[in-house]
């Protein structure tokens, strides 16, 4: 009879839902459209784009529940930066907001 250890769970071969500490950047483009064309990059994911100040935005949840929990994880912080825009935030929310902002900005310059 073999001896069977306690299993911890790991990471391997798991997608991880938040990626809180590594920020995601996307090329600016034009600052002047920046809000607008952020505003319609989380409409698809149904997020809604608060201004913090003019170069940091927190996009937030619309669904009423998520909203009324209001946890932090589920916020998406966007930082202007040199050039480009850091995002971060849940990972699924990020790649799908950055695809949004890299199409638009690809569309745009050609």
């Amino acid at each position: 009879m073999t001896h069977l250890l306690p299993v911890r769970p790991t990471s391997v071969g798991r997608t991880d839902l938040t990626s809180q500490g590594a920020p995601r950047s996307v090329p600016l483009g034009e600052t002047t459209t920046f809000p607008e064309r952020l505003a319609e990059a989380v409409k698809p994911v149904r997020y809604t784009v608060e201004p913090q100040s003019p170069s940091s935005f927190v996009c937030k949840p619309k669904h009423f529940l998520v909203r009324l929990l209001s946890l932090e994880l589920n916020y998406l912080h966007v930082v202007l930066r040199d050039g480009s825009v850091a995002l971060t935030g849940p990972a699924v929310i990020v790649n799908r907001v950055r695809k949004k902002l890299l199409g638009g900005s690809t569309a745009k310059s050609q």
